[in-house]
């Protein structure tokens, strides 16, 4: 089904490649994200002793006892800070109550960790969840119904593909850019487990070694330079030098200042931004209310992937034919071709140049009905007398009087195959495109179906040379 009538669709294939290049990107940097992570796993295991004496030096069985313990002693700066760092940890994840550990006697002993503020997010095992399950329904969607639903449905659902592997693709970069960083204040998490073991554990020692350790070499700065932006600004320059299809990509810039605008003002909230905003569930008009800040920027593109996500899981959840099928609104899909006569005929003026086809609907998997008029004047294609005339046109080809359905049809059913197979690029050579043989067909109630012929007459003969033409895609300026 998806080949024939993807004729009317010649960019499907570039689309199809676009979604495969983004998914493959993701699938990339989740296996580097998912081997950092087991790194970082095998560098901290370790530390779980050490964890497990600081907390009973403090009182605590446990990270909610240290949280309780921070949450009764701190105040001003450091609670505020705590409040926000502890919802970006998972803890019940060892390496999260690791980390937890060494920032919460950091608390514990009154310094303010906003400093390290900008490291956290990454670090919990739940933050690449939504992303990863966008890449695999985006997938399956594509993938595994690509060859059965029509090119309409088929354009559709990969615009829907590459909305939502384009964001998500940014996330999970974010994501593994942010862990990558984490390398560079391991050797500070390391020193902080070390004055542990320096002043055996005790607590009245352990508070206050924590004030004199140069906390300034959580290295903030170098934290900060990864945004959403910065990320997406390095993806862009790599689909630039690889030359990828990006005719129909979001905006990068509208969508990264969006992610970062909504970032910051969760982590204002005190939520997990990482996670929330991969997890695409922020309530945007709530937080614009609740924190005082500048009104979101270019939220369009951030709400366009969002739906594209919600279109795709919809049509997974119904592969119904009429869903699968269901075609474009009538004359709104067109393309532009050129015609010669397989027999080497003269072609009849009305015939000559770019021709503009539109879409009215598929008569089924090999022919559709179509108006044809000029791709570069307002004239379209009638019947007069017999014979296919140029008649003045108007914009409005489903209320034209004279408006004429044509039937165009591959010659051979074998042809919907074989063009599928070359592909459906467009090339700047006129004589590199693929080319479908196909008929022309003019029916009528009174009349046995007519066949246009090169000459522009109508016959009923098939045989009769001419009746056959040759159709290549064309470029034309509007």
């Amino acid at each position: 089904m998806g080949s024939g009538q993807s004729i009317f669709f010649p960019d499907n294939g570039h689309r199809r490649e676009r979604a495969d290049q983004l998914a493959n990107d993701c699938r990339d940097f989740q296996h580097l994200y998912e081997t950092r992570r087991e790194e970082l796993t095998n560098l901290l295991g370790p530390y779980k002793e050490k964890l497990d004496k600081v907390l009973t030096a403090l009182g605590c069985s446990n990270i909610a006892d240290l949280d309780r313990l921070v949450t009764e002693s701190a105040t001003g700066q450091v609670l505020q800070d705590w409040e926000s760092v502890k919802s970006c940890y998972d803890t019940t994840q060892l390496v999260d109550q690791i980390i937890m550990g060494a920032i919460g006697t950091i608390a514990v002993a009154e310094i303010a960790i906003s400093a390290i503020g900008a490291l956290l997010g990454p670090i919990g095992f739940m933050s690449g969840i939504a992303v990863t399950s966008t890449i695999v329904l985006a997938i399956g969607v594509v993938g595994g119904l690509y060859e059965i639903i029509n090119g309409a449905v088929q354009r559709s659902r990969l615009r829907d593909a590459i909305n939502a592997l384009f964001a998500s693709r940014i996330k999970m970069k974010f994501l593994l850019d942010k862990l990558e960083a984490v390398n560079t204040w391991i050797v500070v998490l390391q020193s902080v487990y070390q004055v542990y073991e320096a002043c055996d554990y005790d607590k009245d020692k352990i508070i206050e070694a924590m004030k004199q350790l140069d906390i300034a070499r959580f290295m903030k700065e170098d934290q900060d330079k990864i945004t959403y932006y910065s990320v997406a600004k390095g993806l862009s320059d790599m689909d630039s030098n690889r030359d990828s299809w990006r005719n129909e990509d979001p905006n990068w810039e509208e969508l990264a200042r969006a992610l970062d605008t909504v970032n910051a003002m969760l982590a204002q909230l005190g939520a997990n931004p990482v996670i929330m905003s991969n997890a695409l569930v922020a309530d945007h008009a709530a937080i614009s209310s609740s924190v005082h800040q500048p009104e979101i920027v270019s939220q369009i593109e951030h709400d366009k992937c969002i739906e594209s996500q919600m279109r795709l899981s919809i049509f997974a959840q119904n592969e119904s034919p009429q869903v699968m099928d269901e075609p474009p609104p009538p004359y709104e899909e067109h393309v532009s071709v050129t015609l010669t006569s397989k027999d080497g005929e003269p072609l009849a003026s009305a015939l000559q140049g770019p021709l503009r086809v539109s879409l009215k609907d598929f008569a089924d998997d090999f022919s559709a009905y179509v108006r044809i008029g000029s791709a570069a004047e307002d004239t379209f294609l009638v019947e007069d007398g017999g014979s296919v005339v140029r008649t003045s046109g108007t914009t409005n080809l489903a209320s034209h009087p004279q408006t004429v359905d044509w039937l165009v049809s591959f010659a051979e059913p074998a042809e919907a195959k074989r063009f599928s197979a070359t592909g459906q690029e467009l090339h700047p050579n006129l004589e590199q495109q693929p080319f479908a043989e196909i008929r022309i067909g003019y029916n009528t109630s009174s009349r046995e179906p007519l066949y246009v012929a090169a000459d522009g007459s109508l016959v009923k003969d098939i045989s009769i040379p001419g009746t056959v033409f040759v159709a290549r895609y064309a470029r034309v300026s509007v």
